[in-house]
């Protein structure tokens, strides 16, 4: 989910920055004879569907990716403890030497978190009866 974030948000970079070269610039070409400037979207004179428009599509592209990159960057940041349960975060394959107590917390989001049971248990002993003779 963090990776994803942050793909999300260099995505967002990317459309803003293809936005802010499109503001302003609309798609013209020369229409052959008359000297008057067309649109290749319309065909006509004065262009409809020009670049300012595009420019407006991406920019909320861009708001809309970067705003979903970071909620999934912090989502990637909380983890979960079920009640009776503790949780141990591990990083790359190491056990960190804290515990995480029940609840909703946040933590380093490469970290995975292992839930350990901490309720009390019991465990019927039965002695041994001596023989007797």
């Amino acid at each position: 989910m963090f990776i994803m974030g942050c793909v999300l948000l260099l995505f967002a970079a990317v459309a803003g920055l293809a936005a802010h070269r499109l503001k302003g610039a609309s798609i013209e070409i020369m229409k052959p004879g008359s000297g008057h400037h067309g649109s290749i979207l319309t065909g006509e004179d004065t262009p409809a569907l020009g670049g300012a428009s595009t420019a407006r599509a991406l920019h909320m592209v861009s708001y809309t990716s970067a705003a979903a990159g970071v909620l999934f960057i912090f989502a990637s940041c909380l983890t979960s403890v079920s009640a009776g349960q503790v949780g141990v975060p591990v990083i790359y394959g190491s056990v960190q030497p804290y515990f995480i107590p029940e609840g909703l917390h946040t933590i380093n989001p490469f970290a995975t978190v292992k839930e350990m049971s901490c309720a009390a248990r019991r465990i019927p002993w039965f002695p041994l009866k001596a023989k007797v003779r």
